[in-house]
């Protein structure tokens, strides 16, 4: 009995780790990748572990970079996926396979963190972490886009929600904290989207719409924000001195050239097109559960997706939120709601398998796609 209760503990972790591995595994055995942000990620992870190598805990200056005359990249960049693939390239793995593995890394992380997330208050927790682990933006981040940190960060997600939970039932700061520490030492732009879209709504409705009660929920992200002091007051203090208006030089790189309302009877390719198949296979059956089961969840996926289509468009230019440049990095929200939503399904409902079938095939024609011409 004893033995069957242990196997019977370990076997969504067991699930979760092989389901990493699946997602992973076609980038593993493909060539290598340097289309889009692999091939910084392969800039930076190699000078990254070779300082880590020579006993630079903090690496902050890319000495090689721009043909010798260095790049101060982690001066203003989250630095902590760089970590793993640091580490791991410091210990002589290949950067292009320690890039890779991080990435495996940051599947299961999520979907351990999802599990966490719905474990204990949902019925399919589960199933829940895997779909997490498969929504189509994140398979779109990787394969398409090499985002390392960004990918590294959607694990905070279910932690940072786990925590807030915790502050209102009153079980203390920590988890709440490292979690949203570790989501600004790994991608500022999610931070502050999951900051507007996650932790705002969530504590209000945890607080009752009380102000007084949203007290308890200032210490832990203050603290938070201590620990990810060591990045975030050197990136802000040296801001003056970067050219910040190159952010914005170029069509791409505004938030405006990504909102799909303001494009509307144009031709859609690349990243749009991808934004717009992920819109529709989570708004859609998001607007389904929020309308058959109630689920505030959904409604939230589903409102985090108008935005990116650009429903609100003042929204984008808001001087923080400009600085995010692409709206589709807020899809990770609306996956998460997604997420939770089919966690909490009723018993019994068969149809919350069939919702998550579209987003589910979306994300194998990622998974399985050649990579674009490098």
């Amino acid at each position: 009995m004893g033995d069957e209760r242990t196997g019977a503990r370990w076997l969504p972790a067991l699930a979760i780790a092989a389901f990493a591995l699946l997602l992973i595994l076609p980038a593993l055995l493909s060539p290598l990748k340097l289309h889009d942000s692999f091939w910084i990620d392969w800039v930076w992870v190699d000078q990254f572990s070779e300082q880590l190598r020579h006993g630079q805990l903090y690496p902050r200056w890319l000495p090689a970079s721009h043909d010798g005359l260095g790049s101060p990249v982690f001066y203003y960049y989250p630095p902590l996926s760089f970590y793993p693939a640091g580490l791991l390239a410091a210990f002589g793995t290949a950067p292009g396979i320690a890039i890779l593995v991080t990435f495996g890394l940051a599947f299961a992380a999520s979907g351990a963190a999802m599990y966490l997330w719905a474990r204990g208050w949902t019925d399919h927790p589960l199933a829940a972490s895997l779909f997490f682990m498969a929504a189509p933006y994140h398979l779109a981040d990787v394969y398409g886009r090499g985002a390392l940190a960004e990918a590294c960060a959607i694990a905070f997600l279910p932690l940072l929600a786990l925590g807030l939970k915790r502050v209102a039932e009153g079980k203390g700061p920590a988890l709440a904290a490292f979690a949203y520490g570790g989501i600004i030492a790994t991608h500022l732009p999610l931070a502050l989207l999951a900051s507007l879209f996650l932790v705002g709504p969530y504590a209000l409705i945890l607080a009752g719409g009380r102000p007084r009660a949203l007290l308890p929920f200032a210490p832990p992200l203050a603290l938070g924000i201590a620990l990810a002091a060591i990045y975030l007051l050197p990136a802000l203090a040296l801001e003056p001195y970067r050219d910040a208006a190159v952010l914005w030089r170029h069509e791409v790189l505004r938030p405006d050239h990504w909102l799909l309302i303001m494009h509307v009877g144009e031709p859609l390719d690349g990243m749009r097109l991808i934004t717009l198949k992920v819109i529709a296979v989570i708004a859609l059956p998001s607007l389904y559960m929020a309308w058959r089961w109630r689920s505030g969840w959904a409604a939230g996926a589903v409102l985090v997706c108008l935005v990116v289509v650009g429903l609100l468009p003042f929204f984008w230019d808001l001087p923080l939120i400009r600085s995010v440049q692409f709206p589709f990095r807020a899809l990770p929200l609306a996956e998460f709601g997604l997420a939770t939503a089919l966690a909490l399904a009723p018993r019994g409902q068969r149809i919350a398998a069939l919702l998550a079938a579209p987003a589910l095939a979306l994300s194998a024609t990622f998974l399985l796609a050649p990579a674009p011409d490098q």
